[in-house]
């Protein structure tokens, strides 16, 4: 009879924790994602394994949306001619490329927001990590020559671009 006692208020312990507990927050595993891996080149012989006798390739990965086999890929654009063309050491971005298939000379059509007295030969924005924020499929980085807060999505056939001016 002592064992059937102690197990039934030991159950009921159980029960009252699990009760009283808080719940589990649903998290979504696209939250522990960082779309910023990869974007970084490689300089330091230490970080590359080897004593490279020649400019290391690095920035392969890009930080912008897109989706398993679409046909769109849109991303920042920091550096033509390199990599995935985004490097995260960069501080310019230049366009918004809505086809980058992962590498810089593969099917770009750039596009980019621009406000005010707009320069052909130099169209470019700084920015900053500080305001630039990326999850799986989205990106979002503020360009502080134009005063434009720019947004990118995609699906599989085409991307949106969003970008909200300053009043005026």
């Amino acid at each position: 009879m002592g064992k059937k006692i102690i197990k039934i208020v030991f159950i009921g312990l159980i029960i009252g924790l699990v009760s009283c507990s808080k719940p589990l927050v649903n998290q979504h595993l696209t939250d522990y994602v960082n779309p910023f891996i990869g974007t970084t080149t490689l300089w330091d012989s230490t970080d590359l394994g080897f004593q490279p006798t020649r400019r290391a390739w690095g920035a392969e990965a890009y930080p912008g949306a897109t989706l398993p086999n679409s046909m769109v890929q849109v991303t920042p654009v920091t550096q033509w001619r390199s990599g995935s063309g985004y490097q995260y050491e960069d501080t310019v971005i230049y366009a918004f490329a809505h086809t980058s298939k992962g590498h810089w000379n593969l099917c770009y059509a750039p596009f980019i927001g621009v406000s005010g007295q707009v320069n052909p030969s130099n169209y470019s924005s700084a920015y900053t990590h500080e305001k630039e924020s990326a999850a799986p499929g989205y990106y979002q980085v503020y360009l502080d020559k134009y005063d434009i807060n720019a947004e990118v999505t995609s699906t599989l056939r085409c991307a949106f671009h969003k970008y909200t001016f300053k009043p005026g």
